[in-house]
């Protein structure tokens, strides 16, 4: 038997106040990368776990008015991490666009390009880029 988390009565009501405010900064930081990195659309949804082409493109249009799971934030979080470490550690935008694209030859990529890494869908693979390079 799997024990399922137990929410305290007002648990639910205190966190969705906390995803409205964080959901369009995030959204707006996610998208600034994905300008910046170049990403195609297919490359942006694959990065927030592959949402429905429907509701990914309503994000786009209407942020501010869009409310994103955990999961999605703890995503946006990952990248906009990943985005910060390189920028500090690969000063020029044409260099880190570069690495995330580039053939890796680092054991966690196996000849993958970061971003090919990163698309595989699980948020641990972000955690694992971010570790490698923070």
């Amino acid at each position: 038997m799997v024990a399922k988390s137990l929410k305290m009565p007002g648990e639910q009501a205190q966190q969705q106040p906390s995803a409205r405010k964080l959901s369009g900064p995030c959204l707006n930081a996610f998208f600034a990368i994905c300008d910046r990195w170049q990403l195609t659309l297919e490359e942006s949804c694959s990065l927030m776990g592959d949402p429905p082409r429907q509701d990914f493109v309503r994000w786009s249009a209407d942020r501010h008015n869009t409310i994103l799971n955990e999961l999605q934030i703890k995503r946006i979080s990952y990248l906009l991490a990943i985005y910060n470490a390189l920028k500090e550690y690969l000063p020029k935008r044409t260099s880190s666009l570069a690495w995330i694209r580039r053939p890796n030859d680092h054991s966690l990529f196996q000849g993958k390009s970061p971003l090919e890494f990163m698309r595989q869908g699980k948020v641990e693979h972000l955690n694992q880029v971010l570790l490698l390079i923070a």
